[in-house]
């Protein structure tokens, strides 16, 4: 009988590899979701439901690291509802992503997350 040649760990590393691309590409695929779920909430006439009459409002998605639960999610959406002209914040646990429209610079909400001690970036 002839013996096989050892596995190599190469197959595992480039499965990882790829896993965390999948991984990666869910996650944008998600944001990318969300962020038009609340742009398309903008054309509910912002202004009537916020009362902010003129203020421009932007979409802005941000990853929010090592969120798991919805706990979590709950103190994403605190922070997030902190800030002021902040509207129509969406948490998502499973991706990791928060949607939000805000009249503010997305620096903003980055900081009310890592002021609460929760790491944040913003996607693109």
């Amino acid at each position: 009988m002839s013996e096989s040649a050892p596995k190599s760990d190469t197959h595992v590393e480039t499965h990882d590899t790829a896993a965390d691309n999948s991984c990666e590409a869910d996650v944008k695929t998600m944001a990318h979701e969300l962020s038009r779920d609340a742009k398309q909430a903008e054309n509910d006439d912002p202004a009537e439901k916020t009362g902010l009459g003129s203020v421009s409002l932007r979409s802005i998605s941000l990853h929010v690291e090592g969120m798991a639960c919805s706990s979590c999610a709950d103190s994403v959406k605190a922070a997030l509802s902190g800030l002021e002209h902040a509207t129509h914040i969406i948490v998502d646990v499973e991706s990791g992503v928060a949607t939000l429209r805000l009249a503010g610079d997305a620096d903003e909400a980055v900081q009310a997350l890592r002021s609460q001690g929760m790491g944040a970036t913003v996607l693109v």
